[in-house]
């Protein structure tokens, strides 16, 4: 488990090579175990970056470009704004925006997002994207989440400006820009399009009452090994598949490796859902093993629409299993399209999440390291336990 659990940590964004390993290996293993697999094909970026600057005045500052920005290479007047109100009242027709204060402290969801899009997120990115200006500059400090500092604001490939970012702290020596006071900045990013595949592994029943879905994303963010998340939770599902491939079920179960759960355009799910419409399939249960097995912790199940013999049933198998505790509830990753929908839903993770668990994900900390391994094989326990029980 162990060398599977360093096997499966390394950076792997949708797309990449490595992530097309990943596909690869997947695919090979759910075979072997005996499971109709299915490839579904969709498209997607990868993103590539380089050394990013401003200067102003003669000071160069080092700048981050956003995971997938345009490039831009310019030289233009620039202005400083610190709200969305000032922001509408500023002209930026031409020019180099430089956002900090109340804008800047979260993150904005990606444009368009099909999932989950604030009116407040969407109403910033129209105003940014019909200001005219050439290149919006990010001052960010501690992410609210995850040990980031500074963060990025922009993940997004939809959206239409070129972006980067560096600390909010490098601000105070960037006076308000004049008419006469001009930035310089390169923002070197680069997308290209290629090609992908979500994979679905299927063991039918011979009288079907209907579907569950197994689902753990397989991608990881840029300059991450994504161990806790979600190394860990892919590592679960093929855990709970091992010992469920010979185990039949009044249910089909469709476990799905979901391959765009940290990708901007959410391609996979989205190839997915439309595979389930053309297949008219009928969802009973949704089960989403997402960063769970925090060193220290327990595995945590938090649960969604579920009505009393469910319930029961699940807390019957928690006293049984003493490193499986119920949950906070979570609502975040790919059980809550579902759950949202009305699903009988169900989400893994770490009993330490919010408090600990939370901190080094999407960042080069989140290493094999900060995994239990003997929770994979808990967790995965229990999940068989609740199958064959259901």
């Amino acid at each position: 488990m162990n060398e599977l659990l360093k096997m499966f940590s390394k950076e792997r964004p949708v797309g990449t090579k490595a992530n097309d390993e990943m596909i690869d290996y997947l695919e090979h293993q759910f075979v072997d175990m005996g499971y109709a697999v299915r490839s579904l094909p969709f498209d997607c970026l990868v993103w590539d970056s380089g050394n990013s600057t401003l200067e102003i005045n003669g000071q160069v500052y080092e700048l981050s470009a956003s995971p997938f920005s345009k490039p831009y290479t310019g030289t233009a007047q620039y202005v400083v704004v610190g709200s969305l109100d000032e922001l509408k009242q500023t002209d930026c027709r031409g020019k180099i925006i430089i956002l900090y204060g109340e804008l800047t402290k979260t993150p904005l969801q990606p444009k368009d997002y099909p999932f989950y899009y604030p009116d407040k997120h969407k109403e910033i990115i129209i105003t940014l994207e019909e200001s005219g200006a050439l290149a919006v500059i990010v001052a960010t400090a501690k992410h609210p989440l995850y040990r980031l500092e500074p963060f990025y604001m922009f993940e997004d490939g939809n959206f239409a400006i070129p972006s980067a970012y560096f600390s909010a702290e490098l601000l105070q020596n960037i006076q308000r820009g004049s008419d006469s006071d001009l930035g310089n900045v390169i923002i070197n990013s680069q997308n290209k399009k290629v090609g992908s595949r979500q994979l679905i592994a299927q063991k039918s029943a011979k009288d079907c009452n209907g579907t569950i879905m197994v689902c753990a994303h397989m991608d990881s963010k840029y300059n991450t090994p994504g161990a806790l998340d979600n190394a860990a939770g892919l590592l679960m599902m093929v855990r709970l598949m091992e010992y469920m491939k010979n185990y039949g079920l009044r249910f089909n179960v469709e476990y799905v490796p979901f391959n765009s759960e940290d990708y901007f355009g959410a391609t996979g799910e989205l190839a997915y859902l439309k595979d389930c419409k053309q297949n008219n399939t009928d969802f009973k249960l949704v089960i989403n093993m997402d960063s769970p097995c925090h060193v220290g912790s327990k595995v945590a199940v938090s649960t969604y629409n579920f009505d009393k013999n469910m319930s029961s049933l699940l807390d019957g198998l928690l006293k049984e299993h003493m490193q499986v505790v119920q949950g906070a509830d979570w609502y975040s990753g790919d059980h809550v399209i579902y759950a949202m929908n009305g699903l009988p839903s169900i989400a893994i993770t770490s009993s330490d999440f919010f408090e600990g668990g939370l901190k080094d994900v999407h960042t080069p900390k989140d290493t094999a390291d900060t995994v239990d391994c003997n929770l994979i094989d808990s967790g995965a326990v229990f999940l068989a336990a609740l199958l064959k029980a259901i």
